[in-house]
C-alpha cells in the first residue's frame, strides 16, 4: 500500500488543471459497480453539445485492492482499463 500512495502522489505532480480555452467536442464518462468479488465498469463518449452518443464500452476484473479514501483507482483501475482497451 506505501507504494500505491507513491505512485499517487508522483502522478498527482503530472495533473494539469488549467483549461486552455479549447472547444469541448466530446466528453466520456465512467461509472462502477460491485458484483460479488468483481467490479464492473461503463464507460460512454458522446459528442457535445449535441449529446449524440460516439460509443459505449464495459469491463470486469476482480476486487484485488481494498477500497482506501484517495486511492480508489487502484481498486477500480482494473475494470475501466479492461472497459477501453476493448
Amino acid at each position: 500500500m506505501e507504494e500505491a500512495i507513491r505512485l499517487q502522489k508522483v502522478l498527482r505532480q503530472r495533473l494539469v488543471l488549467i483549461w486552455d480555452d479549447r472547444p469541448v467536442n466530446t466528453i466520456g464518462g465512467v461509472d462502477m459497480s460491485y458484483i460479488g468479488d468483481s467490479v464492473c465498469a461503463v464507460g460512454a463518449m458522446v459528442r457535445y453539445p449535441e449529446l449524440t452518443p460516439l460509443y459505449a464500452v464495459t469491463g470486469e476484473a476482480p476486487l484485488r485492492f481494498p477500497y482506501i479514501p484517495g486511492l480508489l483507482i487502484y481498486r477500480v483501475g482494473p475494470a475501466t482499463l479492461s472497459a477501453w482497451e476493448k
